[in-house]
């Protein structure tokens, strides 16, 4: 497979924003379209970070991820794809 076809098939994670999710009172995390790295300090997110990406992809959520005060919160992921089926399947 060349490098072209096997971009085109990609879906590719640009932003995730956080609102009210666990500690996370409203923070946006951008991502490149290469090679991401999440590091830090235990204690510091990275792992509420994965669990709001299991949100996003269809993971039953619960009450407690909300921020202890807020009456919500919200988890938004924003993708690039020049794929037509992948953009079809996610405008369906």
């Amino acid at each position: 497979m060349n490098k072209k076809s096997s971009k085109k098939n990609r879906l590719i994670l640009t932003q995730l924003r956080l609102q009210n999710f666990a500690t996370f009172i409203q923070e946006e995390v951008s991502f490149s379209p290469d090679f991401n790295v999440i590091v830090g300090e235990t204690g510091s997110g990275k792992s509420l970070i994965l669990d709001a990406l299991e949100l996003i992809f269809g993971a039953r959520a619960d009450k407690k991820s909300i921020r202890k005060g807020a009456e919500f919160a919200s988890i938004e992921a924003v993708f690039k794809s020049d794929d037509p089926d992948i953009k079809q399947h996610l405008n369906d």
